[in-house]
């Protein structure tokens, strides 16, 4: 895991900072979300988190993150996926909302 686990968005660039009063600064002034899809009582969520959740001593820094979410029993409530930059998130929301319309339009 990187020493650096703070981060913020300069448009969808990630940056990072040691720093946590302008990380907090940068942090609550900004639009985190990448995208947002409501399909038939699924909420699909895909957020930058500004902290890095790669918890290992190598690889990339994970800054993005999937979430579905539903009131209904399902195991798709809550599912998360994560990803390092803003277009793996992009593209991580659409595999996303593709399975779950997928899935609500398979016979039961």
């Amino acid at each position: 895991m990187s020493s650096l686990l703070y981060w913020y968005l300069d448009g969808h660039t990630p940056i990072s900072t040691n720093d946590p009063a302008k990380w907090g600064e940068m942090f609550k002034s900004q639009d985190r979300r990448v995208a947002q899809t409501d399909v038939d009582g699924y909420s699909v969520s895909t957020v930058f988190l500004g902290i890095d959740h790669n918890w290992l001593p190598t690889g990339r820094p994970i800054l993005f993150e999937t979430m579905v979410f539903t009131d209904q029993e399902d195991p798709l409530d809550l599912w998360q996926a994560r990803y390092c930059t803003w277009e793996e998130a992009e593209a991580g929301h659409e595999a996303v909302v593709y399975k779950v319309r997928n899935r609500l339009e398979e016979p039961a």
